[in-house]
């Protein structure tokens, strides 16, 4: 259920979210989210309840152009967090950073205030709270009353809680962002243009961390995308007979 948005009309769309004034969810979505949905119904109906699912990874992009479906674009929880940003300065909105570890979201909000300057942020909140937390947190964003919440908790964590708390939060645009907290504070480093293009960001990136995500991308994600492309390509085949 991948819309086929370029940047610009994700944010476009984003933007009529927020007129909406009603809790919204907005999915990145790439191999990983292909490889817990093929084996978990539940969460690919979490993903495809979401208001708004766009394709983070090239893999996702090629695999559409096989299929005949044509997602023209990668759009990452990174480029919608820095173009909010620059929304929330022009238009008096503001942003809830939640997730990473405890320091994380309080470094990402300075270095995003220093970038986009009138930059409001309602709150922070780091993704360590137990669940007996859950509801004093998910209060502190109500109150706080933020036109954007960015959670970073990781897929498929970021997910499911959004999903779950969606309607309590009562935030027009909430989006899980992963690893781009840490991105945005250099604790993690974001590939170069040219591995992005390519499609070997996930190598880069396990290079960072290999003990904890050789098994995910070698073992999980890069097999279920090779079967997802393969399955493309046969339709698109005896489609054509």
């Amino acid at each position: 259920g991948f819309d086929p948005l370029t940047e610009q009309e994700t944010i476009e769309r984003i933007q009529d979210l927020i007129q909406s004034g009603e809790p919204n969810q907005v999915v990145t979505a790439n191999l990983r989210f292909l490889t817990l949905a093929r084996g978990d119904d539940k969460f690919a109906d979490v993903v495809n309840r979401a208001s708004l699912v766009v394709a983070d990874g090239m893999p996702v992009i090629w695999t559409s152009k096989i299929a005949g479906s044509r997602i023209p674009e990668r759009v990452t929880g990174g480029t919608i967090l820095e173009a909010s940003a620059k929304l929330c300065v022009e238009n008096g909105y503001s942003i809830y950073l939640l997730g990473a570890e405890p320091g994380v979201a309080d470094d990402a909000a300075r270095i995003l205030q220093e970038r986009h300057p009138g930059l409001k942020i309602a709150g922070v909140q780091h993704g360590y709270f137990k669940a007996d937390e859950n509801a004093d947190v998910v209060a502190k964003i109500r109150e706080a009353k933020p036109e954007f919440l960015f959670v970073a908790m990781g897929c498929p964590k970021q997910e499911w809680w959004i999903s779950e708390n969606l309607a309590d939060l009562r935030v027009p645009v909430c989006v899980g962002v992963g690893g781009t907290l840490e991105i945005v504070t250099g604790r993690l480093k974001r590939a170069p243009g040219w591995m992005q293009s390519i499609g070997m960001e996930w190598f880069y990136r396990m290079s960072q961390e290999p003990g904890r995500l050789w098994r995910r991308y070698l073992l999980e994600d890069i097999p279920t995308g090779m079967r997802v492309t393969l399955s493309a390509m046969w339709r698109r085949v005896r489609g054509k007979r």
